[in-house]
């Protein structure tokens, strides 16, 4: 096991610390607010509910990862010059079956009047069960379990910590001393105004 001196915490070895260069995935992930204020999540076949987004392609950088995958998932066109800004990063450790190590997630918030989401750009094994846009209230309330690792607090529309289905926590991290890294990765999440 490795110690990460500016994180603080211990990983296996050959993992990169939080604060370290190298992650085992990096991806970039979009809060789509329409202007009611409501937040577009995607569901998984786990019933996971996540913000659209994915990995980060190689020479891509995270502004034009996160706009592939709004063209691919939901069928939003939007130039990479005008997609909102970038709100908050986080990062922790996390085994999830298929991938192991540090992560990094960078979250942009984007606002649109309106948008029909077409699915018709997903690769096969890309496919999410359901879509749906959700009020702040809704998520405050929501037993179902919604990811919201790195989604800054002063977002409209950020689940209360200890909502019936909010987890702030990478999936895949249930054991406490490999989710403990993570939980202090989201505690350090930067939230830019925007």
């Amino acid at each position: 096991m490795a110690t990460d001196p500016a994180g603080g915490h211990t990983a296996p070895d050959g993992v990169a610390g939080v604060t370290g260069p190298t992650y085992a995935r990096r991806s970039a992930r979009v809060l789509l607010l329409e202007r009611r204020g409501r937040v577009l999540l995607l569901r998984y076949e786990n019933g996971e509910w996540f913000t659209p987004g994915g990995g980060v392609d190689e020479g891509e950088d995270p502004r034009q990862a996160a706009v592939r995958e709004l063209r691919e998932e939901i069928g939003l066109k939007v130039d990479p010059a005008d997609l909102g800004p970038l709100v908050a990063v986080t990062s922790g450790y996390a085994a999830l079956g298929w991938v192991e190590g540090v992560l990094r997630d960078d979250y942009f918030l984007h606002r649109v009047d309106a948008h029909t989401v077409d699915t018709s750009g997903l690769a096969p094994h890309e496919r999410y069960t359901a879509h749906r846009w959700w009020t702040a209230d809704e998520l405050a309330t929501t037993t179902e379990t919604v990811i919201r690792c790195g989604w800054p607090r002063s977002s409209p529309t950020w689940p209360p910590a200890g909502s019936p289905g909010s987890r702030s926590s990478y999936p895949g991290t249930t054991d406490p001393a490999a989710a403990a890294p993570v939980r202090r990765a989201a505690a350090r999440t930067v939230a830019r105004s925007g």
